[in-house]
């Protein structure tokens, strides 16, 4: 699946959902490869992180007394592109593809199923 880094940092920031719920009982085939997927996310989004972190040390940020930094205003601009280049580099991520039918007796909050969107198999309907 191609995702820009953006969307793979997002996709693995809201799959926390997946982790605080105690309700949702999954297939065990269905929960292994989500899981999968969102194993495969967080260790994604941890290295966008650390190169993100790796450029804004780039810039020697100046760090303040109530624990923010600061950049001198000159560079800014210049460090933005460089997140900004980040963000939108694209990936093609292994994710596994999920089956509809294994999610029919899970019931699923609305955030959930905006993870699990990209994530499910279209089912083709027979004319």
């Amino acid at each position: 699946m191609l995702l820009t880094n953006y969307e793979i940092y997002d996709l693995a920031i809201r799959s926390q959902v997946f982790y605080e719920d105690k309700v949702s009982q999954f297939p065990a085939k269905a929960g292994f490869y989500l899981f999968k997927n969102l194993k495969t996310l967080k260790e994604l989004a941890l290295e966008i992180e650390e190169m993100r972190r790796g450029i804004i040390n780039t810039f020697q940020p100046e760090l303040l007394e109530d624990g923010t930094y600061r950049i001198a205003p000159e560079l800014k601009e210049k460090l933005q592109k460089q997140l900004d280049s980040l963000s939108s580099l694209p990936q093609d991520i292994p994710l596994y593809k999920l089956k509809l039918e294994d999610f029919e007796e899970v019931k699923l909050s609305g955030e959930q199923l905006d993870v699990l969107v990209d994530m499910i198999e279209e089912i083709e309907e027979e004319n």
